[in-house]
């Protein structure tokens, strides 16, 4: 169900209550009857509305969970062996990211891309952002260290794990533009004025 089928479905509905006599379009009903049919396509009309906007809402929150599901024990990102390799090395990484100002976590974080050593990106990604968000001191920092996070958590990831976390923003992306066609249908029938605003 989406926007343009209902508001096809209420266009037919309210044609099939005129007709054509002499060239003209007129009720097939009396005034009475006709205004009452057309108040319950109305009615059909806007509960099918409220209808789309839960059905995109739930869709919306499904993803939003199956995206977050992927991120709840990172320990399932390495192996036994990778992670055995990490507890090994976690104190030591601790205090050298503790130990150094945000730039050289950083760049710490970078030369642990770079080599390719999975362990060391997974410390990376579990430390970095509590001990780095701690000292930031500028928006462009801030944005550098969402862009590192971003790389670890890419570079770590299981591939079905990724696959999974993109389904899930595409998922998240189509129900939010059903939300908002059917937040903008119904702020058009409902005679609104002003700016169509979708988070209201």
């Amino acid at each position: 169900m989406d926007v343009q089928t209902i508001e096809q479905d209420r266009e037919t509905a309210v044609n099939a209550l005129f007709t054509i006599h002499e060239g003209q379009r007129v009720p097939l009903h009396a005034d009475h009857v006709h205004q009452a049919r057309l108040a319950e396509a109305d009615q059909v009309y806007h509960e099918r509305l409220a209808a789309l906007l839960a059905e995109a809402e739930a869709e919306r929150a499904a993803a939003e969970e199956l995206a977050s599901l992927q991120y709840t024990d990172k320990t399932t990102w390495l192996t036994a062996e990778e992670l055995a390799a990490a507890n090994g090395r976690a104190s030591f990484v601790r205090e050298d990211l503790a130990a150094a100002d945000v730039d050289t976590q950083l760049n710490m974080a970078r030369r642990a891309l770079a080599s390719g050593d999975k362990p060391l990106a997974w410390l990376m990604l579990r430390y970095l952002p509590q001990t780095a968000a701690a000292a930031l001191e500028s928006v462009s920092l801030s944005m550098e260290l969402g862009r590192v996070v971003k790389q670890l958590e890419a570079a770590i990831m299981p591939e079905e794990q990724q696959t999974a976390v993109k389904t899930a923003q595409e998922r998240r992306i189509e129900a939010e533009r059903k939300r908002v066609a059917a937040k903008h249908a119904q702020w058009k029938a409902n005679g609104s004025q002003g700016v169509f605003n979708p988070f209201v």
